[in-house]
């Protein structure tokens, strides 16, 4: 993340970007768009198996957890449950998809 905003610093001083930076920049934008999908795609697993398995142990429902909530913990703690139902999930996919438009829209009409 780091690099991408080195290389927008970069664009912003000099005004144009050389060839082998813009295909860095558009390599590493979309490496970004494709985590974040995976990202959206694992959180949508992980509601629909809280909806489906909601008793027993799965091993990919375990992988699925351990790869989501790091993301999902620090939500939790800031808006816990409500009624039973935990928004957390909910707020993560709008924040993802957020961060996913602005990739979109701002960062590739730079290149």
């Amino acid at each position: 993340m780091a690099y991408l905003f080195t290389l927008i610093d970069l664009y912003l001083k000099l005004g144009t970007f050389n060839p082998i930076t813009s295909f860095a920049l558009v390599g590493l934008v979309a490496l970004l768009q494709n985590i974040l999908n995976l990202f959206i795609f694992l959180i949508f697993a992980r509601i629909l198996m809280s909806w489906i398995a909601t008793s027993g142990y799965h091993p990919i429902g375990a992988v699925i957890e351990q790869l989501t909530e790091p993301l999902i913990g620090p939500i939790r703690r800031v808006l816990p449950p409500m009624a039973g139902f935990d928004f957390s999930p909910m707020i993560l996919l709008l924040i993802i998809y957020f961060i996913s438009n602005s990739l979109y829209y701002w960062i590739i009409p730079l290149i």
